[in-house]
């Protein structure tokens, strides 16, 4: 019985030897209980996004229509996106590592919802 097992990933193997058959054996039995508590994810390493992105720093004029340029590239190659991009739950679509997008914001600051 192992009460407090470290965490991460645990295999089970079970030996049976050949020679059981001599001792007029013919199967084994095996008993596994498991009992799971969950995951700590305080531990769980985390894995950088694969892709870098940035807005364009500029002051933005409430109630009025501003224009926001949003870069993304690539974490590794370092070469600008072309693809989907979800922001504030509209799709938009990034060519050479950028789309730029009207919005209206209420006061100074405006949140940004970015989803690969």
């Amino acid at each position: 019985v192992i009460e407090q097992p470290q965490a991460g990933i645990w295999e089970v193997v079970v030996y049976s030897s050949a020679s059981l058959s001599t001792y007029g054996r013919r199967d084994s039995h095996y008993r596994l209980s498991v009992q799971l508590a969950g995951v700590d994810e305080s531990s769980a390493p985390s894995r950088p996004l694969p892709y870098f992105v940035s807005v364009t720093p500029k002051e933005l004029v409430p109630g009025k229509l501003n224009y926001v340029t949003v870069h993304v590239f690539d974490r590794d190659t370092l070469k600008p996106f072309t693809g989907m991009l979800v922001i504030n739950e509209q799709l938009y679509q990034v060519k050479r590592g950028q789309v730029t997008l009207t919005v209206v914001p209420r006061d100074e600051d405006f949140v940004l919802n970015i989803q690969l």
